[in-house]
């Protein structure tokens, strides 16, 4: 009996990192022991935990990148986007008779312009290996609206983004350096894109990050006049000076009843969101 309580007591006085470390020892050796008596299983259980390190690092990158570091704009209090408003509550979406009234409101606009969230990915072909990079439509004025900076060449013309403007491309700095090298050669010739030449018109520098990563950039080259209602872009513009979201609101509701009387369709308002 006195036994049994001097040994309880000689536990007690070890001290609790060196039991957790031992434990933990313990368990390692007996992993270590069974996997090599199972190595099919040891390829898969290596496997399963480098795929799950990698998911991890990937969603922190993506949170970190998208919510951890603002985007970051000249001027971001003039920046506004453009919503649909009615009974059902509001939506970002538009379509073209809508951009084109919109980017007529040049009273409280200093540039209307709009973007797609990209589509399923285009195929790059002509180098040593195709690889499929992912594009963003834009209009002229989406890089002059957010201040994008341009490295090599230029962005999109108003006469190239219209329709017939030919197949011209913007590189987003990832896309150049990692594909050409940074080679500003590359600017002025063509790549193939989904088997097409496309001529490349510039690059665009490292700091311009988006909510909708590109690898490179197209121009919508909308038909304005068309009177098509499919709603699969959005819209920003950049507040004139002087001119508040409430002013442009008010604005904006008589944009959308010419709008109603030019294409009748259900009650619909427009709004703009800071």
């Amino acid at each position: 009996m006195n036994q049994h309580r001097a040994r309880g007591r000689h536990s007690e006085s070890v001290p609790l990192s060196f039991l957790s470390l031992d434990t933990i020892w313990r368990d390692i050796r007996f992993a270590v022991r069974s996997l090599l008596k199972a190595p099919g299983f040891t390829v898969v259980a290596i496997l399963v935990i480098a795929v799950g390190i990698g998911a991890n690092t990937a969603v922190f990158s993506v949170v970190n990148t998208v919510l951890l570091k603002p985007l970051t704009y000249p001027d971001p209090q003039s920046l506004v986007q453009l919503m649909n408003t009615g009974d059902q509550g509001s939506s970002p979406g538009a379509n073209v008779p809508k951009f084109s009234i919109w980017s007529q409101q040049r009273a409280i606009f200093q540039k209307v312009a709009a973007y797609d969230t990209g589509g399923a990915g285009l195929n790059l072909t002509g180098g040593d290996q195709p690889e499929q990079v992912q594009g963003v439509h834009v209009t002229a004025d989406y890089f002059a609206l957010l201040g994008a900076p341009v490295v090599a060449g230029r962005t999109f013309t108003a006469a190239e983004d219209s329709p017939h403007g030919g197949n011209v491309v913007v590189l987003s700095y990832g896309l150049w350096k990692r594909r050409f090298g940074g080679n500003r050669g590359i600017v002025g010739n063509n790549i193939q894109l989904n088997g097409k030449p496309y001529q490349v018109l510039g690059v665009i520098g490292r700091e311009f990050v988006t909510d909708n990563p590109a690898d490179l950039w197209l121009p919508f080259q909308f038909e304005l006049t068309s009177q098509d209602q499919a709603h699969y872009f959005g819209v920003i513009a950049r507040l004139k000076p002087g001119v508040t979201v409430p002013m442009a609101n008010a604005q904006l509701k008589l944009a959308a009843n010419q709008f109603r009387r030019l294409i009748p369709m259900p009650s619909v308002q427009t709004a703009a969101s800071a």
